[in-house]
């Protein structure tokens, strides 16, 4: 305060309000004493904690903002002041790096307080964790990437995910790609919304030995058991169903398939975000007719489409208003082609010289278009410091769009437009992953 007469109208308000301005802009507790004591007693502020391990266990600056040597010290004190509220937890290890053990112990503390958990481990990380016993009974997603090889089995179960009777999200990935199998499905909860499940070496495979996909014995099950389910992300190997397979009838509204061939024995009226890798027309007009859905974005890696294969297939898409093209060889030319079309992601994996003249082209072309990124990033190393920047033309054409109002973006190993493109929001259906790239939500099920 200036003096005791002339008080600051800020420093007056009302607890209550103080507590819900902080919680929508973070910054504001530092400002002064009283506020930093708000901002202290408001369990909502202390309700997601992100921690990375790379071999250090130590975060800089801990001891000196929150008193605490030990980043489990630093947890014990978020579960704390979080009052009892669910906390989303995030926690990274670096590959071959392992999480300090008062971490773990730290997590069976509070394991009442689980609200999301998000887990970058290792194997031998994740089997401690799978030892912690429930119930979970405020857990809602849960996601689990294991950095190494799982023990191969075709019984694996995640405790977390038996005993949390509110689990609405769930993945589990590893690189020995552990089976699916009748018995981890009737494990897995009803209450799921989403689920990534990976059956790449799973019971779906008949064992008649001609490699084909028993379709009904994997989904029929799966859609049974998930009555709520509504994003499904299936990985699956490169063999299609059985000929004599008869089509399966879904409520979904978001599916990302592995490879296109099940496309033909599904049908899903509902559906409205669609990613797969599209190897043939035919797979894709076949799901679109049977199903008669109304895709709203669509997301597909291209190999060896013809131009009248693809321009068939934006055809029966009139109401599509984002696309994510990768390996972009072919282009939509005609303007009259999904006229609804908002937000485009061309993305490129294999070139070295890429057409900026024909994207920018396709820009102007197409004035309804609010969203646009060229993202232009070769797989091997050597071929993105062999790249070259774009041409000393393009920089300006994209300031004209954007001073049209266009979000423009373009990335490439030596160039980004704008400068700061890394910082922005994602834009439309569209989400950054761990990676770089882009993908479509809700296939990232993250807890934040």
């Amino acid at each position: 305060m200036t003096s005791d007469s002339n008080p600051i109208a800020a420093l007056l308000l009302p607890f209550e309000l103080v507590s819900a301005i902080f919680i929508l802009c973070l910054p504001l507790p530092s400002v002064c004493a009283q506020w930093h004591a708000v901002a202290l007693a408001t369990p909502e502020l202390w309700t997601s904690i992100y921690l990375t391990f790379s071999g250090q266990d130590a975060y800089d600056g801990i001891p000196v903002l929150f008193g605490c040597d030990h980043a489990a010290d630093l947890m014990d004190l978020w579960f704390t002041r979080a009052a009892g509220h669910p906390i989303s937890i995030s926690l990274t290890c670096a590959k071959h790096h392992s999480l300090p053990k008062r971490v773990l112990e730290t997590l069976v503390k509070y394991r009442d307080q689980w609200g999301r958990i998000e887990l970058r481990v290792s194997s031998s990380d994740f089997l401690a964790f799978n030892e912690i016993t429930g119930p979970f009974s405020s857990l809602t997603s849960l996601r689990i990437e294991v950095t190494d090889f799982l023990p191969r089995s075709p019984l694996l179960a995640v405790t977390a995910m038996e005993t949390s009777e509110r689990l609405t999200s769930y993945e589990l990935s590893d690189g020995g790609n552990n089976p699916v199998t009748p018995d981890t499905l009737v494990r897995v909860p009803r209450t799921l919304v989403a689920a990534k499940i990976s059956c790449q070496q799973s019971f779906a495979w008949s064992q008649n030995g001609f490699g084909a996909m028993d379709i009904g014995g994997f989904f029929a099950p799966l859609l049974e058991h998930l009555h709520h389910l509504q994003h499904l992300d299936v990985s699956i190997g490169h063999r299609g169903p059985r000929p004599d397979a008869k089509r399966l009838h879904a409520s979904l509204t978001t599916l990302r398939l592995g490879h296109d061939s099940l496309l033909p024995f599904l049908s899903i009226p509902t559906l409205q975000h669609l990613h797969t890798y599209l190897t043939s027309a035919i797979y894709l007009m076949s799901f679109i007719q049977h199903s008669q859905c109304r895709l709203i974005s669509l997301s597909v890696s291209l190999y060896w489409l013809t131009q009248g294969s693809w321009v068939s297939c934006l055809a029966a898409l009139p109401e599509l208003e984002t696309l994510l093209i990768t390996r972009c060889e072919v282009l939509l030319d005609d303007p009259e082609l999904v006229p609804r079309l908002r937000s485009l992601v061309l993305k490129e994996e294999y070139t070295l010289v890429p057409r900026f003249d024909q994207w920018l082209a396709l820009l102007q072309s197409r004035p309804g278009i609010r969203h646009a990124l060229l993202h232009v990033w070769p797989r091997h190393a050597h071929e993105r410091r062999c790249m070259s920047p774009p041409p000393p033309e393009v920089e300006p054409e994209l300031e004209r769009l954007a001073r049209g109002g266009m979000d423009v973006r373009l990335i490439t190993p030596r160039y980004w437009y704008p400068w700061n493109v890394e910082e922005l929001d994602p834009f439309g259906d569209l989400d950054p992953t761990p990676d770089g790239p882009l993908d479509m939500r809700p296939y990232q099920f993250s807890p934040f």
